[in-house]
């Protein structure tokens, strides 16, 4: 005899299965597990921290605004914020017509190696860390010199600057600042007097030639006939001297040939 089969079949009672006292509570049950895991993978997730590069420091630029050709130039890099740096590369560029690097005058912060080395595009600066020396956090100072040369302005430009922490990850800096120089030209030389156009002791007045009064060098020796007709009236050997004696002389000459002319005659009337 053959088995009758239902044309469908029982479906079942969902309502019924919802309102039983079990499903209530297995429905509880998975909603804490659902919530928990989600607050474990929460929690997880914030124990991790992410690992991000530092952020860029501040620079600034110290230098003259100023200066006169044959001067040195002082320039200071001052980068804040810094943070784990193992090591730091910077490039600065000048007009190297106006400004030229002082050998070996470059300067970093202790504990480490600072060198800087002239370039087709400026002048590049390293500094690494030595041995066990600590990384730099805060600030770094880096300083070097130029010397000024020519005459006239020109930019002093941070160009470029890498920063590389202890786990070797490189940060590049942003906001790089610049300053401006004017080199002002050495001061010519101002006329002075030659010496040929100075006092020069051959080409001052003879001492002969004074007209001070009383000067035994102004006076001329009697006997000399080029007597400073500008000598002083009080001078022992003026012309009024010389007067008296020639005049004195002539007056004897003339006593002495009277007297020969007498006693000449004398002489022709004793012969008579």
């Amino acid at each position: 005899m053959p088995i009758p089969v239902p044309k469908t079949r029982p479906q079942p009672d969902f309502a019924a299965v919802k309102t039983a006292p079990g499903f209530s509570r297995l429905r509880r049950l998975q909603a804490s597990l659902l919530i928990g895991t989600l607050a474990l993978v929460g929690a997880l997730g914030l124990a991790s921290p992410a690992v991000a590069a530092p952020a860029s420091p501040t620079v600034t630029i110290t230098a003259p605004a100023s200066v006169t050709a044959g001067e040195a130039v002082p320039v200071t890099l001052h980068l804040t914020g810094v943070s784990d740096t193992f090591a730091l590369q910077a490039t600065l560029a000048a007009d190297p017509t106006l400004l030229r690097y002082t050998e070996s005058s470059v300067s970093g912060p202790e504990g480490g190696f600072t060198s800087a080395t002239p370039s087709a595009t400026g002048i590049d600066i390293v500094h690494t860390r030595l041995g066990g020396s600590p990384a730099l956090n805060g600030e770094i100072t880096l300083t070097l010199s130029f010397t000024a040369t020519g005459s006239g302005t020109t930019a002093l430009a941070l160009t470029a600057l890498s920063l590389v922490d202890g786990a070797g990850a490189e940060t590049a800096g942003t906001s790089l600042p610049q300053t401006t120089i004017r080199v002002i030209a050495a001061a010519e030389p101002t006329g002075s007097p030659s010496p040929s156009a100075s006092a020069d002791p051959g080409s001052s007045p003879s001492p002969s030639a004074s007209a001070t009064p009383g000067s035994p060098s102004s006076a001329a020796p009697i006997s000399s006939a080029s007597a400073s007709p500008t000598a002083g009236a009080g001078s022992t050997g003026g012309l009024p001297g010389t007067g008296a004696t020639i005049g004195l002389s002539l007056l004897g000459a003339l006593v002495a040939l009277g007297a020969g002319l007498v006693l000449l005659r004398s002489r022709k009337a004793a012969r008579r």
